[in-house]
């Protein structure tokens, strides 16, 4: 029993539960730090309602307090020490974002003209390989932001984009095929979040005075070409006389995009 109670404190001293490892929390003062105040908030408001008994056992909502906005996805940054001085004793940088759906063409690869008498599972292929850099934009570093080592390493190398796709011809049709590069872009921004250990409260950082308008805080966040992947899109020029839409399997089970 003592075991146990002794190894429970330990957790609890090294995890602020919904804090993450302040154990090992380096020591770090907020950038601009003077002209910041605390705003407390609720756990409510703050963290999902997760049934995790997991340390930490909450992940932050998709939520930015500072403009009241809400977001797809959520992004943890480490957990920093906060100076003497502070009124609080952790902080993290929390990113919150959207995701923008993107649907490019690839332009070099060429297009694949279906006839009215063709009828084939493989009238055609493409294979295509090649290397897509991947932009961040933001006044944090990477590692600061809690970006994983996936992600942290696509922006310093890039991601090697490969693929082979056949494309289906089905007799009645008169048809162009397309070749397209799917992507998400995340946008958003990125807020401070604290956390007082004696007190048990959260709260997030703004700009004295209610000054966040002025668009340096919270911080802009963006990047490009994460999930990439890659489609057909088939456009239908007209249906001929020996149409028979029983027989397009393209139009049953959508496998391509429209």
């Amino acid at each position: 029993m003592k075991f146990t109670l002794l190894f429970f404190t330990l957790l609890n001293g090294a995890y602020a539960v919904g804090f993450g490892n302040t154990f090992h929390a380096e020591y770090r003062e907020v950038p601009d730090v003077e002209n910041m105040e605390v705003v407390e908030i609720s756990e409510y408001e703050l963290f999902q309602n997760t049934k995790s008994r997991g340390f930490p056992a909450k992940v932050p909502r998709a939520y930015d307090p500072v403009n009241n906005e809400h977001y797809d996805g959520v992004i943890v940054g480490q957990t920093y020490e906060a100076g003497l001085l502070d009124s609080y004793d952790y902080w993290r940088y929390v990113t919150v974002y959207n995701v923008i759906q993107d649907s490019e063409r690839v332009a070099y690869l060429p297009y694949f003209e279906e006839a009215c008498h063709d009828s084939s599972f493989f009238m055609a292929q493409w294979g295509e390989s090649r290397s897509l850099s991947v932009s961040l934009s933001s006044t944090i570093g990477a590692e600061a932001l809690g970006l994983n080592a996936s992600v942290t390493m696509s922006i310093e190398a890039g991601v090697t984009f490969s693929t082979s796709r056949r494309v289906q011809a089905t007799k009645g049709l008169q048809a162009r095929h397309y070749p397209y590069k799917l992507s998400e872009q995340w946008v958003g921004v990125t807020y401070i979040q604290t956390y007082d250990k004696d007190r048990n409260s959260y709260g997030y950082l703004k700009r004295l005075g209610g000054f966040d308008r002025l668009k340096d805080y919270p911080h802009e966040f963006e990047i490009d070409n994460q999930n990439v992947g890659f489609a057909v899109k088939r456009e239908v020029v007209k249906k001929c006389e020996n149409y028979d839409p029983g027989e397009d399997k393209v139009e049953s089970n959508a496998l391509y995009i429209r």
